[in-house]
């Protein structure tokens, strides 16, 4: 995976017209007014008349060059904020999308003040404790399927139930929601027969 300067890097380099090295400085004209009408005009920040005291406005001159230099750097690194995701998202491939952006903005949250590339590094270990919940829960989860199958087998005529029938009993029954049931995607379901 490459680092997250590295991909703002070659982005950069497809805009040669932009000089992302460093922002244009602000340049200035100052207007100075007396009764109300302007009667002097310079772009010199040391113009004596600016000592004298006299009211005056100052206007940026290049305004539209600093905000495009701006714009096209936020442009810059949002599209490699993304690229930089999906490479991350690419080693944690086996996460379901819900789950990877649950990880990844905790991750971001935990992290980002040190940059994208910890981000990254935090999603280690977020994604180690999650693993560890989930085969906890799977384990308890199939334990409690394996006890109640026997109760089951009545309410299939007899037969071996499926473990939708399994997941539907218990829920039905000892949770009180069968709604909860048809959340169990068919992969997740898979993810158990071989160990029922």
């Amino acid at each position: 995976m490459r680092s997250f300067h590295d991909i703002v890097k070659e982005l950069k380099e497809k805009y040669p017209e932009t000089k992302f090295s460093e922002c244009p400085k602000k340049e200035y004209i100052y207007y100075f007014y007396y009764n109300g009408q302007p009667v002097h005009v310079t772009h010199d920040i040391n113009d004596p008349m600016i000592e004298k005291g006299w009211i005056k406005e100052m206007v940026c001159t290049n305004k539209k060059e600093i905000d495009n230099y701006w714009n096209k750097l936020r442009e810059v690194e949002n599209e490699a904020v993304e690229i930089f995701k999906s490479e991350v998202r690419h080693d944690f491939h086996s996460l379901s999308d819900e789950l990877f952006e649950l990880c990844w903005s905790k991750s971001y949250n935990d992290n980002h003040s040190s940059g994208y590339d910890e981000v990254a590094n935090g999603m280690w270990e977020i994604v180690d404790f999650v693993d560890s919940i989930i085969e906890t829960t799977k384990t308890d989860f199939i334990n409690k399927i394996k006890n109640i199958k026997p109760q089951i087998v009545d309410v299939v005529y007899g037969q071996e139930p499926t473990l939708y029938d399994m997941i539907n009993f218990y829920y039905n029954h000892y949770v009180g929601d069968s709604n909860l049931a048809k959340k169990y995607t068919e992969d997740y379901i898979k993810s158990f027969s071989k160990e029922i």
